[in-house]
């Protein structure tokens, strides 16, 4: 596939050769969609195949367990934007998306020393994990503004407001199983505008903007809604955001009285 747009890639590792001759690319050409799926070659790329499934999928994301050859995990961006995983080195793929998910899901990490643990994050922000290999995922965070890379050792995070590591204790999250239809989210839940102004999600007007949403809009119908409403329209705005500075700042000024207001509500 060497003229088709290229967004992701995985080498099958191998004890036997210094380069392994199997590699798995994943096409996304936006407007062929003959061009899309995964494809695969077994010689170092002189010939290429289409894998079975996801053959008319933008492919966004691809992993393979370092353990096992013949597993790999796929984001896809669609009308639903979905992961998937196949145990069959491609001939087949299980949805395994996390419910409640949001936005495509740009990339995925396998814990090397443990393949049953697993990271996906989505343009939106979202950050899972999963330490049954995919069998259920737990949300860890969707304060960011996108997740774009993820590394396993402790965990990095890439994202469009910055780059953050992962520590335990600083989130609950929420759990989910895959292609489930039911969620249910806590208190990691973000407040895209004011972290893209800000730059990261433990800014101190942050923290109170999430306890006002949390006090007081998730604990009536109307603000349940607003909230939901809020989620839905609101990263596109603070990805706008979040590459202008002096528009930051100027967010900044404008959101001092909702913090205000929210300090000063009664506990």
């Amino acid at each position: 596939p060497p003229n088709n747009p290229i967004w992701s890639m995985a080498i099958k590792p191998s004890a036997d050769l210094p380069d392994s001759l199997t590699i798995y690319v994943g096409r996304n050409d936006q407007g062929d969609a003959t061009y899309r799926g995964v494809v695969k070659t077994t010689n170092g790329g002189v010939n290429w195949a289409s894998v079975g499934g996801l053959t008319s999928e933008i492919i966004r994301a691809l992993v393979i367990d370092p353990n096992d050859g013949t597993v790999l995990y796929a984001g896809t961006e669609s009308e639903e934007d979905k992961m998937y995983k196949t145990a069959d080195a491609g001939d087949s793929w299980t949805d395994i998306t996390p419910s409640g998910s949001s936005g495509v899901f740009e990339t995925i990490a396998i814990d090397s020393s443990n393949s049953n643990i697993v990271y996906a994050g989505t343009g939106d922000g979202y950050l899972y994990k999963s330490t049954d290999a995919s069998s259920n995922w737990a949300l860890l965070t969707n304060a960011f503004i996108s997740v774009k890379t993820l590394m396993i050792g402790s965990l990095y995070a890439g994202t469009g407001g910055g780059l953050y590591k992962y520590s335990p204790s600083s989130s609950s999250g929420s759990s989910s199983s895959s292609g489930s239809s039911s969620s249910s989210s806590g208190s990691s839940s973000g407040c895209f505008v004011a972290t893209a102004c800000y730059g990261t999600p433990m800014a101190e007007d942050v923290i109170t903007l999430r306890k006002f949403r949390d006090e007081y809009l998730l604990t009536n119908a109307p603000g349940r809604l607003f909230v939901k409403t809020y989620y839905k329209t609101s990263p596109p705005v603070a990805n706008f955001i979040a590459k202008h500075p002096m528009l930051k700042s100027t967010v900044r000024v404008c959101l001092k009285p909702l913090v205000w207001i929210s300090r000063t509500l009664p506990d």
